[in-house]
């Protein structure tokens, strides 16, 4: 979810479309490998191997978050894309 919500602020107008049909492709791939790894973990690994796995990606994308996510709050799209330049 944190994806599309960072969308609006972050692309400007002329090239959200784009931006959007990249994201949708990206989601739809998101859900075919997330369901297919869950699926061959559960049965070589039994049902703690999907949430392990699970839960230390969610570890990992809260620090890598932390890391390089900007903080857009009370910022224009040109001071956010001047972030992202440096």
């Amino acid at each position: 979810m944190i994806p599309t919500l960072m969308f609006s602020e972050l692309f400007s107008a002329s090239i959200k479309e784009k931006a959007s049909c990249v994201l949708v492709g990206f989601f739809g791939i998101s859900v075919f490998l997330s369901t297919t790894v869950f699926q061959v973990s559960m049965q070589y690994l039994g049902l703690y191997g999907p949430f392990t796995i699970y839960g230390i990606i969610c570890l990992l994308s809260t620090f890598l978050s932390i890391r390089w996510l900007p903080e857009t709050k009370g910022k224009t799209l040109e001071e956010i894309q001047q972030e992202f330049k440096k």
